[in-house]
Parts: structure tokens; sequence; C-alpha cells
């Protein structure tokens, strides 16, 4: 089994971001960064644990390894934005611009990965 760890990057998803007007949920995404793309090479989805329960990402798009190495919420499956709200870290997108909270990834296996806090970020 492989095990490595990787720095990545929290953010709204879309680049105009607005928050939703209704009671929907906002979506975030998990970005990946071209150092670690190649680690996600030949899956067309991933399995993610996050706080114990494993939730599946799809990444087959082709612009996930050209360009927007990335994995998202859905806006009927939010994991991701309920992870950070866990950590008190989504009340009005609570970190200064530009700087997301950094998040841990480590590889379980055949795509398989556990999302956690970096040990070294500080929650609200």
């Amino acid at each position: 089994m492989i095990k490595a760890e990787m720095k990545i990057r929290v953010s709204p998803r879309g680049k105009n971001h607005t928050p939703p007007k209704d009671n929907r949920k906002e979506v975030y995404g998990i970005a990946i960064g071209e150092d670690y793309r190649s680690l996600f090479k030949g899956y067309d989805k991933i399995y993610v644990n996050i706080d114990g329960i494993v939730y599946q990402f799809d990444i087959s798009r082709p612009s996930f390894s050209n360009r927007c190495c990335h994995f998202d919420d859905t806006a009927r499956n939010t994991p991701i934005r309920d992870f950070l709200e866990k950590h008190h870290l989504t009340n009005d997108i609570n970190w200064p611009s530009g700087t997301p909270p950094d998040l841990q990834l480590t590889i379980l296996g055949d795509a398989h990965f556990c999302l956690e806090m970096m040990p070294t970020s500080q929650s609200v």
C-alpha cells in the first residue's frame, strides 16, 4: 500500500463564486495541485474517507487531468462543506481572502484517500 501525504487547498466552487440565495448549502472543492495530479491518473472515481465515512467523487472529466485538478461537493452531497462546518471554517467563508485552510489528503491505496485537517492548522 502506498502512503503519502499532500497539502491541499479548499475553496468555494466556481470562479465567480456567489453564495446561494435559497436554503441550499454552498458547495466546496478540494484543489489537488499539479504536483500530485499523476497520483490520480487512470481513475474515473476516487473514494475519500471524511470523518469515518467514505464518499465517492467523480474525476472523469478531461479537465481534471489537464488543468483543473480538483474534486467537488455536489448540490445534493456536501461532505467537504460538512467537514469544514465541523471545524468552524464555513461561517461566511471564515478565512482571510486568498488563504483557505490547509488540509491533508493521505493516500490509503488504490483510489482511496483520507481527508483531514493539517496537524498545524488552527480550528476556530
